[in-house]
């Protein structure tokens, strides 16, 4: 990377303000767990919006990686099926989320199923929150920036992106995020503006781009783009959207910040696909991850070039803090307090075991992508009937068999990805322990009795 010093100092002054942002919002936590958790349940529209839009796109390198590798079938993928699953999330499920005054997505389990489920299914959204992919991500931006190798990279970036969470939880969280908003569209709207200053217009480009980049549906890739299809399902298993639902003001604000916030969506990822197929035809690179930091070194000029590269490292941030903080919550408040572990704050000794397990995570596993894609494969058929279900008034599991049924499904999806030898194949982890969950469910279920 060429930076300036001026690019070193714009970087600098804006990873300060964001650091400095949730130190500060730490003075609005009370002590006690509501507000540690869920700011006190006092989340504004706006701030659902940043802090949502900011957590739910935080894989900014793997999202390079996809675009640079198969072009236009990135937005088929990673973009367009959790449009469609935030879309029904927000008007069935949020407000009935914020009108039930849970503190997690185990706490629901419990009421529904009891203690045990719910440290079953602490352990099973644990290996989807903890926030692995992106400590990767953020060492491999301060590797590029500093020469240093990846695994300090790596130890570093946690590091800083956990402090002010450890200090102020949700509300750090929620402060530090709405900076972060701000930078990562400041840095691709400008990214996108010198591009298409050095390069053309991007009707030019898409005339340019070899044709395998421009997708076509075909039955080759159609049951690999279904399988991000059933992947966005974890939107209804995800620990972001039901915590800021909780933490919402009213039924209200929680139904409409999901859907401005897919709005954004929409637009962010408007900017990353059209940047990503500029490098496509611009530069070479053996190491896709690293698309977008090549290529905003090639193009642009000091001071923005800084600007640039703190959008990544926001981006990047904004989604390990919050996820390093709802593993944290996991961890601490879900499992040890549980099992009945007598700390005085659970949630701050979740963080320091999540910063140390993600560490280990993204120091074996180097592809963004394939932490995506296995977390989610093992993880969502488990417990996503379970958790709808539970809100339900007709059916739900039998409670004498929800954690057998929860196991069986797990191992069934777990030995499917040991044993899937094309990703292209019909048969997709996830549609197996997805079919073998309803199979089950028809096995174990009853009705409800109010």
């Amino acid at each position: 990377m060429n930076l300036d010093f001026i690019d070193i100092l714009v970087i600098v002054i804006l990873l300060s303000i964001t650091f400095f942002s949730g130190f500060i919002a730490s003075k609005k936590t009370k002590n006690n767990e509501e507000s540690y958790i869920l700011a006190g349940r006092k989340l504004t529209t706006p701030l659902f919006v940043a802090t949502l839009v900011a957590t739910w796109y935080g894989s900014i390198l793997g999202v390079g990686e996809f675009v640079y590798n198969y072009g236009t079938l990135a937005w088929l993928c990673l973009a367009f099926p959790y449009y469609i699953s935030a879309l029904i999330f927000a008007l069935f499920f949020s407000g009935k989320i914020r009108a039930i005054n849970v503190l997690s997505i185990p706490h629901q389990i419990e009421i529904t199923y009891g203690k045990k489920a719910s440290i079953l299914a602490s352990l099973i959204i644990l290996i989807v929150t903890l926030p692995s992919a992106y400590v990767l991500m953020l060492g491999v931006v301060v590797s590029d920036l500093t020469g240093l190798g990846i695994i300090a990279s790596i130890i570093i970036g946690t590091v800083f992106s956990f402090s002010y969470i450890y200090k102020g939880g949700f509300n750090s969280d929620i402060y530090a995020n709405l900076s972060q908003f701000v930078i990562m569209y400041l840095g691709f709207a400008i990214f996108l503006y010198f591009l298409i200053d050095s390069f053309g217009s991007p009707l030019t480009l898409l005339d340019s781009v070899p044709e395998k980049y421009i997708f076509t549906l075909n039955y080759e890739n159609l049951p690999y783009i279904i399988s991000w299809f059933f992947i966005a399902l974890q939107t209804f298993i995800d620990p972001s959207f039901f915590q800021r639902c909780s933490a919402a003001r009213d039924v209200k604000t929680a139904r409409n910040g999901i859907l401005y916030s897919i709005l954004f969506w929409i637009v962010f990822d408007l900017l990353t696909l059209i940047t990503g197929l500029y490098a496509i035809n611009n530069i070479q690179t053996t190491e896709p991850i690293n698309t977008y930091l090549l290529l905003g070194d090639l193009v642009l000029p000091p001071i923005f070039k800084g600007i640039f590269y703190s959008a990544i490292i926001a981006t990047i941030m904004s989604t390990l803090n919050s996820y390093g903080f709802l593993s944290a919550v996991t961890i601490g408040n879900d499992i040890l307090k549980k099992l009945e572990f007598n700390f005085k704050n659970p949630t701050k000794i979740g963080i320091i075991i999540s910063a140390i397990l993600s560490i280990i995570i993204a120091s074996y596993i180097p592809s963004v992508i394939d932490i995506f894609y296995k977390t989610a494969s093992i993880t969502i058929p488990s417990i996503f009937l379970p958790l709808l279900l539970s809100f339900s008034n007709k059916i739900k599991i039998k409670d004498n068999k929800i954690i057998l049924y929860m196991l069986i499904v797990f191992v069934i999806s777990l030995i499917s990805l040991i044993l899937q030898t094309n990703q292209n194949s019909i048969y997709q982890p996830m549609q197996i322990g997805l079919i073998a969950s309803l199979i089950l469910l028809f096995a174990f279920k009853e009705k409800r009795i109010n």
